[in-house]
């Protein structure tokens, strides 16, 4: 009998419950090879399921993957690679050198893939490999279907981020919050850490309160971080980025999320669960997750208009903004539940089956 499903992961957050919840009740495991995030990885994948530590250097990691994919290569179901990776098509084309079959997961990979500057990259040959091998492929975000397409990716399979494991607590008393706007995600130079920036500086802002979470140790993020500091203004904090926020969506009125890619966002989810507010931008889907004034705002994806939007707050009725704080709990917890996500995620493993 196959019981392993391998998938090769940058580290196992708490997002990646779920998954691991329906692949033990489908009586397999998951054998998880990770870069990062070892040891907290241990305290999350439970006793069913392994986490490897990938080696340091490419032959290293040659060697470790074909040894593996050779000794288990009778009881693995499917191998599961992650879209993006510099290493993945070493991953996707020993698999099928010993005959296992791929799921290709796009969960933003494509976001470099189209990317001019990108053409000629060791990440976009890696990326390429992938998408033309893969037997099958779930994708989270509209956007990435017609490019999906056109590389010809085969059995193409929408399944968007749901709430997971997120213990959300439901609170939309506006009385209860002292966190005017809040941001939780990755700083990247597709989220436009820019405007925020510039909002937090003028006249009419500088007495709501900022916090921004997901400043890690890289070079943008570093930047933008030194250049909030380097303002000192007592209206806005940065934080490095935390898997968990919960408590602070509590506090939270307002989830900030201009970006060129926001539809399936997990944070996005995450706050709208708990009652926070978003306000994001109008690109690729995100008019089938919000409703302007409805679930939450939204402006066109310039400083402008978002700037336009933010401003709406300012005068927004505790009436208006807990209706539409409700209306953003029911969104999720109706469409993008785990309930939904699992069931969804089941019907994809029975097609991988079936190949």
């Amino acid at each position: 009998m196959r019981t392993k499903i391998i998938s090769f992961i940058g580290e196992v957050k708490r997002k990646n419950l779920t998954q691991i919840e329906l692949v033990n009740e489908l009586g397999l495991h998951l054998d998880y090879f990770v870069t990062t995030g070892y040891e907290s990885g241990l305290k999350l994948i439970g006793e069913k399921n392994y986490i490897h530590q990938l080696e340091k250097g490419s032959f290293n990691r040659f060697r470790q993957i074909y040894s593996f994919y050779k000794k288990n290569k009778n009881s693995i179901n499917h191998v599961e690679i992650f879209g993006g990776g510099r290493f993945g098509f070493v991953y996707i084309l020993l698999a099928k050198w010993f005959g296992l079959k791929v799921l290709l997961v796009e969960r933003g990979g494509m976001n470099q893939y189209i990317k001019k500057e990108n053409r000629y990259t060791i990440t976009r040959f890696s990326s390429f490999v992938q998408y033309k091998l893969a037997d099958i492929c779930w994708y989270k975000e509209y956007y990435m279907k017609s490019h999906l397409e056109r590389l010809g990716v085969k059995r193409l399979n929408f399944i968007p981020n749901g709430l997971g494991h997120t213990n959300i607590e439901f609170k939309p008393r506006i009385e209860t919050r002292d966190i005017d706007f809040l941001w939780v995600n990755r700083v990247i130079p597709e989220r436009h850490i820019d405007w925020i920036i510039e909002l937090a500086q003028k006249k009419e802002f500088q007495s709501s309160t900022f916090k921004l979470y997901g400043f890690l140790d890289d070079s943008y993020a570093e930047t933008k971080k030194e250049e909030i500091e380097s303002l000192e203004l007592p209206n806005i904090k940065v934080h490095s980025y935390s898997d968990n926020v919960v408590e602070v969506y509590r506090r939270a009125k307002y989830f900030l999320l201009p970006a060129d890619y926001v539809f399936g966002n997990n944070s996005l989810l995450e706050a709208m669960a708990s009652g926070v507010v978003p306000i994001i931008t109008d690109v690729h889907g995100s008019g089938h997750l919000i409703e302007n004034q409805i679930n939450g705002l939204i402006s066109e994806n310039c400083f402008g208009d978002y700037e336009k939007i933010m401003k709406i707050t300012l005068g927004m009725s505790d009436e208006n903004w807990s209706q539409i704080s409700n209306t953003a709990m029911l969104t999720v917890t109706t469409n993008y539940s785990l309930k939904n996500f699992k069931e969804n995620l089941r019907l994809l493993y029975q097609k991988i089956n079936d190949l």
